[in-house]
């Protein structure tokens, strides 16, 4: 009998052991720095750049995280055994990270999904955006620097007990960084009009969820459904053009379905142009 609960102690000490190995190597995730140069690029400030910016913080989904005022919220609520995360307030009000961020600052946040001390930001999805053109680039920085100021304290996102554990383990992806290509140039050629190759430029936003290759399948994030197949292999190849820009507008499927903004933010898609829906529609046409 002593045997065997000795045998018992030994099995604990050794879990425990491994839990809190497991647990301190899940905690250098999130504190990792990275030391990446940054630039910010020479644009002129005017009208024109301003609205694409508000355009931009539309139809790539920055107020479905930080807010319809971008004064910022929770995206995962405290109490949860995984992680607190919450999407700042981007503004100039008491609380806000638009008083505190210097042009650098926004830079690395937007490319490349660091905080101002290099140390990775929790889902923020910059890998969709590291090649973005400088142009738009400044145009979302100079709009988020003229936004109505929000007073509301936000505070820092981090992980729960479980979360260490998971993130120790592999099994956590919440911080894009990891996996961006730091030397990857923006893309400065880009030319907005309805075709397959600025359809390309948009959908590095449909990435994060779709994957790479647009064929879809687990997201990162247990609590989601299956994401689709939006290739030509996919239920979307059956679609018409109409049957596309119904769903971007509305969410509503063509067999009647409403898709729900939580899983597919179709709120913030339907705020782009028919140019940019046209290209869109054009690039996934040539994907199989």
């Amino acid at each position: 009998m002593r045997k065997l609960l000795k045998g018992f102690l030994w099995l604990v000490v050794i879990l425990v052991v491994a839990v809190g190995v497991v647990a301190f190597l899940g905690s250098q995730r999130p504190n990792k720095v990275y030391d990446v140069a940054v630039t910010v690029p020479d644009i002129p400030v005017d009208s024109t750049l301003l609205a694409r910016g508000q355009h931009i913080s539309h139809i790539w989904g920055c107020r479905d995280c930080h807010g319809s005022n971008l004064g910022g919220q929770d995206i995962i609520p405290p109490g949860n055994p995984v992680a607190y995360v919450v999407a700042p307030n981007l503004t100039g009000g008491k609380g806000g990270q638009g008083a505190v961020l210097t042009d650098e600052d926004w830079v690395r946040a937007i490319r490349y999904g660091l905080h101002t001390d290099g140390k990775p930001l929790y889902i923020m999805p910059s890998k969709d955006w590291t090649a973005m053109s400088d142009y738009d680039v400044m145009a979302v920085i100079r709009y988020m620097q003229t936004v109505e100021p929000v007073d509301n304290e936000t505070y820092g996102s981090y992980l729960g007990p479980l979360g260490y554990v998971l993130s120790g383990i592999g099994a956590l992806q919440m911080w894009e960084a990891e996996h961006i290509d730091f030397s990857l140039p923006p893309n400065n050629d880009i030319v907005k009009a309805p075709t397959a190759e600025y359809g390309a430029y948009i959908a590095n936003n449909c990435m994060g969820c779709h994957k790479p290759n647009l064929k879809g399948g687990k997201h990162n994030d247990p609590n989601f459904p299956p994401v689709p197949d939006i290739t030509m292999t996919g239920e979307f190849g059956s679609w018409t053009k109409d049957q596309f820009l119904t769903a971007l507008k509305t969410g509503v499927r063509p067999d009647g379905r409403q898709m729900d903004p939580m899983h597919m933010p179709w709120r913030a898609f339907s705020h782009m142009d028919e140019i940019e829906m046209d290209a869109i529609y054009a690039y996934l046409r040539t994907q199989e």
